[in-house]
């Protein structure tokens, strides 16, 4: 890896060299802030891993469908069936494929995913005390990580809250994702409203494995105290039929369409498109699947605080990076910095 110095001869600094400037920026993070937490959570595709899980036949039927929207083949299954059934027609291997999709799924999520037990909880507490800096969180990630620190950050404000009047207590802010109402005792309901007292907000562009939809209600599962282990809880909800709200697409034109099939994702889209200045953004390989996304940024004209992970490249392939980032980027103002200097655990 190249010195501190020779990354600064390509214009590479530290995140200390820019923090001053982008103090109170937005956030948007890619699937380099879960690597950063767990080394184990490098994946590329939830699809590709799920297609490894099915058995031959059925992965050949699965990428019939041309679209790695679990949802979206789920739905066409279950109305193969009914109409099987309307017409007395008995085919079991629709009922195969559907427990094929549920049960894929479920194995699939297990595997990527770290339970409770296996999370660095020292370096959840520690990522999220950076979060202080930064204003409004947008993430394309799916996981839970975000989940927790945020019920971190969510903690810490109450706990300083009860010091009001005892001591000398330090301003925290705590952030809400716009999942305001109690829809069950599992689940809370998705609100527009927004009150910005004391409050920051996070935006789950792609979804995530802890939103779900129900007829017009996109829906967050709901955190417990009981001990229970969230990713489990995850599993029993797809093994009883309910898919995950998450935009897994291959291309940004179908991950679009996935993100206007939903009032929650259309917001949390909005939101970007409305969310002007600076950002920061960590972890994204900034790669054509997502140009929905950095279209939005660059149409606002933002300044644009870009990490990059120097680790095993060389000088010219970092410029090369570099010089493709700026061509995608015509209107705003880019500079970047080693990613390793953020969010150190």
């Amino acid at each position: 890896m190249l010195s501190a110095e020779q990354l600064r001869e390509v214009d590479i600094l530290d995140w200390a060299d820019l923090a001053k400037e982008f103090q109170g920026a937005n956030l948007l993070l890619g699937n380099g802030f879960s690597i950063r937490i767990a080394d184990s959570f490098k994946y590329d595709s939830i699809f590709d891993k799920f297609l490894n899980n099915c058995s031959s036949d059925y992965r050949s039927v699965f990428k019939n469908f041309e679209t790695s929207n679990f949802e979206s083949i789920l739905q066409k299954l279950l109305d193969a069936e009914f109409v099987n059934d309307i017409f007395e027609i008995d085919e079991p291997r629709i009922r195969e494929a559907i427990n094929q999709i549920q049960n894929g799924l479920i194995t699939t999520i297990r595997e990527i995913h770290p339970t409770a037990e296996q999370i660095y909880w020292n370096r959840l507490q520690v990522i999220a005390k950076q979060f202080r800096i930064f204003s409004n969180i947008f993430t394309l990630n799916y996981d839970l990580f975000l989940y927790h620190i945020v019920m971190i950050l969510k903690d810490a404000w109450e706990e300083n809250e009860k010091l009001k009047g005892k001591i000398q207590y330090k301003k925290l802010w705590r952030y809400s994702d716009c999942f305001w109402k109690l829809y069950d005792n599992d689940f809370h309901t998705f609100h527009y409203y927004q009150d910005p007292n004391n409050w920051k907000f996070v935006y789950y562009l792609h979804g995530a494995l802890f939103l779900f939809k129900e007829s017009l209600d996109d829906l967050k599962l709901l955190r417990k105290d009981d001990g229970s282990e969230l990713i489990s809880r995850v599993a029993d909800i797809i093994n009883k039929g309910r898919m995950p709200l998450f935009v897994c697409e291959g291309t940004s034109e179908r991950k679009m369409e996935q993100i206007n099939s939903s009032n929650y994702l259309k917001f949390a889209y909005k939101k970007l498109k409305s969310s002007g200045d600076k950002f920061v953004v960590f972890g994204s390989s900034l790669s054509a699947q997502d140009h929905h996304i950095f279209t939005e940024l660059d149409d606002n004209r933002n300044s644009l605080a870009i990490s990059m992970h120097p680790v095993t490249k060389t000088r010219d392939e970092l410029l090369k990076i570099q010089d493709q980032v700026r061509k995608s980027f015509t209107n705003a103002s880019i500079c970047f910095f080693n990613s390793d200097t953020l969010f150190k655990v």
